[in-house]
């Protein structure tokens, strides 16, 4: 395939966060297996999947970047679609965690202590771009909304990407014991129960009210 350099966006990151959902919840099987052996191997294919997303995210979110900074924010259509960047980052940050809570208690003690360790440190890192990337998130979608915003099933991207980081700062929370950050996830909580709402009855009002969401779409606008 052959793409200009205005060509990404964040759309790019749906087909790569898959493997990093596993890598999260996979700490749900490791229980149900017999042997110490096999829950060893599924932690390593567990940190497998992680580096599956993570590095190829990064590439991408550098494109995202790029494209931001040279040719603007793209369509207004896509704009919501930026939302999509925390996917990763809240995704990760709640893996990384997840597999260094069970490195500790699978690998032996100065081993899992440090992946452990490690784990939290990367959430604080991921999280932290994930605080930035939200803040610039909300500013261009503001400024979209004032010149004309029309409602897509991009929105959608407000829903999923959040959640990520709602379970990536709970989890935070609860490895560091501070009061400041289980606020922030109760407050990511509460942004993404209302973002939930307001695409749900969005999506129900365009495709079974007026039927607008059925029609084939319309040449997006270029927002800059």
């Amino acid at each position: 395939h052959e793409h200009g350099a205005d060509a990404a966006f964040a759309g790019w990151l749906m087909p790569i966060v898959p493997p990093m959902v596993s890598s999260a919840v996979g700490i749900g099987l490791v229980g149900a297996l017999d042997g110490l052996e096999a829950q060893r191997t599924l932690l390593v294919v567990r940190a497998m999947l992680f580096g599956t997303t993570i590095i190829p995210a990064l590439f991408v979110m550098g494109l995202v970047w790029h494209r931001l900074l040279r040719f603007g924010v793209g369509p207004a259509q896509r704009v919501p679609m930026l939302a999509s960047v925390l996917g990763p980052l809240g995704q990760s940050a709640t893996a990384s965690i997840a597999l260094g809570t069970a490195a500790e208690t699978l690998l032996p003690a100065p081993l899992g202590a440090a992946l452990h360790a490690a784990g939290v440190a990367y959430a604080v890192v991921a999280l932290g771009f994930a605080s930035l990337w939200f803040a610039i998130v909300v500013l261009l979608v503001a400024r979209q909304a004032r010149r004309g915003l029309p409602f897509s099933l991009a929105w959608w991207s407000f829903t999923f990407p959040v959640g990520t980081c709602v379970t990536g700062f709970a989890a935070l929370a609860h490895e560091t014991g501070l009061a400041a950050v289980a606020a922030v996830a109760l407050a990511s909580y509460a942004t993404l129960v209302g973002a939930w709402l307001v695409v749900v009855s969005r999506t129900l009002h365009g495709a079974i009210v007026t039927g607008e969401l059925l029609l084939p779409p319309e040449p997006g606008r270029t927002a800059r």
